[in-house]
């Protein structure tokens, strides 16, 4: 399931959680996304710095990232209240409402 991120203090629902910023790749360099880059637009893929990229996925999550492009940063932000010590989640297909199969096989812990 990889590292993840936890709650160091209890965050309330519709906060920003972190403003990553990001490095952009060509997809005429990167072919193929890894495991470890984002989509970021038509052109470019994308390496997350921070905690981004150690987030770990669920399909029930409890935060959502969100790309913003005008200053080449990731947001992730709370959608729920989440409690301190609490794992904080993201949907990996980018929506959190999608069901869609990842590039890898989910297990119990991330749904």
């Amino acid at each position: 399931m990889g590292l993840g991120v936890y709650a160091t203090q209890f965050i309330r629902s519709s906060r920003i959680i972190e403003k990553c910023p990001i490095i952009k790749i060509s997809r005429a360099v990167i072919i193929e996304k890894d495991d470890y880059s984002f989509n970021w637009d038509s052109d470019y893929f994308c390496f997350v710095t921070g905690y981004g990229s150690l987030y770990n996925h669920s399909y029930t999550p409890n935060a959502m990232y969100v790309p913003d492009f005008e200053n080449n940063l990731f947001l992730f932000i709370s959608i729920k209240d989440i409690n301190e010590n609490e794992e904080i989640f993201t949907n990996y297909n980018g929506n959190i409402y999608s069901q869609d199969e990842l590039w890898f096989k989910v297990g119990e812990n991330n749904d």
